[in-house]
C-alpha cells in the first residue's frame, strides 16, 4: 500500500510546496474524480494556461533569438550635431519665453482658424474690425486736426511777422 505522506510529495502545488489532502481523502478514494478536481482548479488559476499545451513545441528558433541578443544600432548622426557645451537641452527664460511666443502664436492661428469656420464667429470678428478701424479713424482724423491747427498756427505766426516787418 502506499504511504498517504508519499503521495502528497509526489503532487507538489504550483509555488513548490506540498498539497495538504483534505479530510475526505478523495484523492486515494476516487483519483479520476480528484484529478479532474485538481485540472480544474489549475485552469481557474492559470487562465488555461499549461505547460502541457507546449509538450511538443520546438522552441529551438526563439533560442536562438534570445542568445543572439539585440542589435545595436547607430545613434542617428543628426542626433549628434551640435555644440557639446551646450547644456543638456536646458534653456534660459528669454528662450523659453521666445519658443513659448512662437508656439502660442501658432496655436492662436489654429484656433482662429478652427474658429473662423463658425459664421457667428465671423460676424462678431467683422464688428470687431470695423470698430478697430473706426477708432483708427477716429484717432487719425484727430491727428490730422492737430496737424492743420498747428500749420494754421505757424501760417498765423509768419503772416504776423511779415506784417510786422511791413510796418516798420
Amino acid at each position: 500500500m502506499v504511504d498517504v505522506g508519499d503521495e502528497l510529495e509526489a503532487d507538489r502545488h504550483v509555488s513548490g510546496q506540498a498539497r495538504t489532502v483534505d479530510g475526505n481523502y478523495e484523492a486515494l478514494m476516487d483519483p479520476e474524480r480528484a484529478q479532474e478536481r485538481k485540472r480544474m482548479a489549475d485552469e481557474r488559476l492559470h487562465g488555461g494556461f499549461s505547460a502541457a499545451q507546449f509538450a511538443g513545441v520546438d522552441f529551438a528558433a526563439q533560442r536562438a533569438r534570445l542568445s543572439r541578443g539585440r542589435e545595436a544600432h547607430a545613434p542617428d548622426p543628426n542626433s549628434m550635431k551640435g555644440d557639446p557645451a551646450e547644456k543638456a537641452g536646458l534653456k534660459t527664460k528669454e528662450e523659453w519665453a521666445k519658443e513659448k511666443t512662437v508656439i502660442d502664436a501658432r496655436n492662436q492661428r489654429a484656433l482662429e482658424a478652427e474658429l473662423g469656420k463658425d459664421p457667428a464667429y465671423r460676424r462678431q470678428q467683422a464688428l470687431k474690425r470695423e470698430e478697430e478701424q473706426a477708432a483708427k479713424d477716429k484717432d487719425a482724423f484727430r491727428r490730422e486736426a492737430e496737424e492743420r491747427e498747428r500749420r494754421m498756427a505757424e501760417k498765423r505766426q509768419e503772416s504776423r511777422g511779415v506784417k510786422a516787418e511791413s510796418t516798420e
